[in-house]
């Protein structure tokens, strides 16, 4: 989590179960019941079981696709002289 500051601060930490949407939800629904308010936005890797649970418990909270994940995904999926021009800017 980031505070307004832009400090990362550790907020939680659970064993879940292959990041299944039950393990998300009981997690989040933990700092729900710490009061803990409903985070502006969420940002993550794509593993569905974390949006959809982050749905449910957060129905408010935006979500945003990490880019670098994202352009990783792009990049495996790109073949010949194409991935050259893609991966460059994620190397330099």
């Amino acid at each position: 989590m980031c505070a307004s500051t832009a400090k990362k601060e550790l907020i939680a930490i659970a064993d879940g179960y292959r990041e299944s949407t039950d393990s998300w939800a009981a997690l989040l629904r933990d700092l729900r019941h710490r009061d803990m308010q409903a985070p502006v936005v969420a940002v993550g890797d794509g593993a569905l079981g974390f949006w959809t649970a982050l749905r449910d418990v957060f129905p408010e909270t935006k979500e945003q696709r990490c880019w670098v994940h994202y352009e990783e995904r792009r990049i495996m999926w790109t073949t010949g002289d194409s991935f050259d021009g893609l991966a460059a800017p994620l190397v330099a």
